[in-house]
């Protein structure tokens, strides 16, 4: 048995406080690492600082969660039991920092990170060292690169735990204790990718300051590179037949009847969150329909979207010209500006434009 487990029960309960980094402050969030564990040494990831909160109600739970025995897989269960059972997760609250004291108290967490806090704050109290892995969703990181993510960031915070003399991984949403875990890799279980570990929950920043853990992490999705990713944007075979289309009714509703028809699929439909939804067109075909003589398209947009000498096009249609005119932009994409508004004309010009 290490000498680690042998440090009685009571001892460890006291939390010595450890020399951890300062708490970020300010608003710049701290650069993501992979780092900051002294894997080498386990005593730094078992103490328990002053600003965690952690009092007699926390260390008492932790007490009898033990009940004297030497820490072990069944003390991460009954820990987690615990959890499950008198921590409810409330989503529609806005998470925040709070000591350990007042979740045990309340009785809820405000995230899945939230959760892991607590968990990790409990098994350290029962006398086994942990250090905090936050992870994110392969395939959201990828969508988010490609300006196709969801706003709500797929992310998990796992433990690494160090028990039977070898540090293990534990998903708490899971409750999956992985043995033979390779803390040098970052792919974490569940589609997972590792992007910051650290020992001290309150300067890693986790989700339950959810304002400097969302800067933090668009940082990290903007300056990843991509081709480091086994799975990374893949060609879409099916790119050629899929349209997004500007505008919600009138024109707009006449282009999507009118391209659905032709067999061609219609992603989206969208009349604002620009910069967000332009991003997902990307290498695909992008009708913009208008009303009047005016794009549906916003003004800071249009020079750089819509082709040379859009504006003439409407004169051009008034006088029994055709009705749409279109380029092709130097990332793959097909801008269709669809310049007449009536049924008939917008659906000879969907069926011209998409297949010509």
């Amino acid at each position: 048995m290490p000498a680690l487990v042998r440090i009685p029960i009571l001892l460890l309960l006291t939390a010595l406080v450890w020399a951890a980094p300062a708490p970020a402050v300010g608003d710049e969030p701290p650069t993501p690492r992979l780092d900051r564990v002294d894997y080498a040494n386990p005593r730094t990831c078992i103490a328990i600082g002053p600003e965690i909160g952690a009092g007699q109600r926390t260390h008492g739970i932790a007490r009898q969660l033990v009940g004297g025995a030497a820490p072990s897989a069944a003390t991460l269960g009954k820990i987690l039991h615990w959890c499950e059972r008198n921590l409810r997760i409330d989503r529609g609250g806005e998470a925040s920092w709070r000591s350990i004291d007042d979740i045990v108290r309340q009785g809820r967490v405000g995230s899945d990170g939230d959760r892991a806090y607590a968990l990790g704050i409990l098994t350290r109290a029962a006398g086994i060292p942990v250090a905090w892995v936050k992870a994110v969703s392969e395939a959201w990181l990828i969508a988010a690169k490609g300006g196709r993510a969801h706003p709500d960031a797929e992310t998990r915070t796992f433990l690494e735990v160090f028990l039977d003399d070898r540090w293990q991984l534990l998903d708490p949403i899971t409750a999956r204790l992985y043995g033979s875990y390779d803390r040098s890799k970052t792919e974490m279980p569940e589609g997972y990718l590792a992007y910051d570990k650290g020992h001290d929950p309150y300067s890693l920043v986790l989700d339950n300051r959810p304002a400097m853990f969302r800067a933090q992490l668009d940082r990290f999705v903007a300056s990843y590179p991509l081709r480091d990713q086994p799975f990374q944007k893949a060609l879409d075979l099916l790119a050629p037949w899929r349209v997004y289309v500007t505008g919600q009714g009138g024109a707009a509703t006449y282009a999507r009847e009118a391209a659905r028809t032709l067999g061609f699929t219609v992603e989206a439909s969208f009349d604002s969150q620009w910069e967000q939804n332009v991003a997902a067109v990307r290498g695909h075909k992008l009708l913009v329909t208008s009303r009047g003589n005016e794009p549906m398209l916003p003004e800071s947009l249009r020079e750089a979207l819509l082709p040379r000498g859009w504006r003439s096009a409407y004169a051009a249609a008034a006088q029994g010209g055709k009705g749409w005119v279109a380029h092709t932009l130097s990332d793959g994409t097909r801008v269709i500006l669809i310049v007449v508004s009536e049924y008939g004309p917008v659906e000879l010009a969907v069926s011209e434009a998409l297949e010509g």
